[in-house]
């Protein structure tokens, strides 16, 4: 089990990675506005900007996984359950949690679930 002050030191990490997803998905979000068909530009220059608006969709998505696995973390930290298996129930373990604090479980339910 985690001491108080490892769980405010989590929630500080998580609500820093909240941040910085945060700023992450506002740039890629802008980077993801559809490609306008009106300007005269030529075929391979669209079709640039039309992959990269694509690239931008994908990491938009994966970004905003991201967001929603550090607020559940967050809830979790708040509901006193931070740190235990949202399947098993079992401790997470401090060292898995420091490499990705919004996993939400253990090394064998997600090798279980593999």
């Amino acid at each position: 089990m985690l001491s108080e002050a490892e769980l405010q030191e989590f929630e500080e990490i998580l609500k820093k990675l909240e941040r910085e997803t945060m700023e992450s998905l506002h740039i890629c979000t802008d980077s993801a506005q559809p490609v306008s068909l009106d300007h005269a530009t030529g075929r391979l220059t669209r079709m640039d900007a039309i992959q990269q608006q694509q690239m931008a969709l994908h990491t938009k998505g994966r970004l905003d996984l991201q967001l929603l696995r550090i607020r559940t973390a967050l809830r979790r930290v708040s509901d006193g359950k931070f740190g235990e298996c949202v399947k098993c129930g079992e401790f997470i373990g401090k060292r898995r949690l420091e490499i990705a604090p919004e996993i939400p479980v253990c090394m064998q339910c997600l090798q279980k679930s593999e």
